[in-house]
């Protein structure tokens, strides 16, 4: 009974930092949900990323101890504790996939930019091209 009961500390020591961490996560979720859409505005790529930023934050200050006492722990401990890194591993994939989506918005806007500035020059070179013609005529 004091094993269990030591555990059931332990664990929700555990969970008073991965709850929040959780939390964030959805909101981070909800906050990056505009993205999605064809153009999303600087604001909402702002909103997002720092939604993002803050639960990265939050989940990694509830890992660092769960990895401490899961390295300190055997029997039912460890086993509950398995169960919260469980959570934690699946936040933290779903907090990955929020970041890649983020990279592939900015390689986005970066070929986007890119792409003007080639027709900027394209456009100065067809008119260079054309007042050369016109002076060679």
């Amino acid at each position: 009974y004091a094993q269990k009961e030591a555990a059931n500390q332990v664990v929700k020591q555990i969970n008073s930092a991965l709850v929040p961490a959780e939390l964030e996560l959805d909101r981070a979720i909800e906050a990056s949900e505009p993205l999605q859409k064809e153009n999303p505005t600087s604001e909402q790529v702002e909103q997002s990323k720092l939604a993002i930023s803050v639960a990265y934050d939050k989940l990694q200050a509830a890992l660092v101890p769960l990895e401490q006492k899961m390295r300190m722990s055997q029997g039912l401990l460890l086993t509950e504790l398995q169960k919260c890194e469980v959570r934690a591993r699946t936040a933290e994939k779903k907090l990955g996939e929020l970041k890649n989506m983020h990279k592939l918005i900015q390689e986005r806007d970066a070929s986007s930019t890119m792409l003007n500035d080639v027709q900027e020059k394209m456009t100065l070179v067809d008119d260079s091209i054309k007042s050369l013609e016109e002076v060679l005529a």
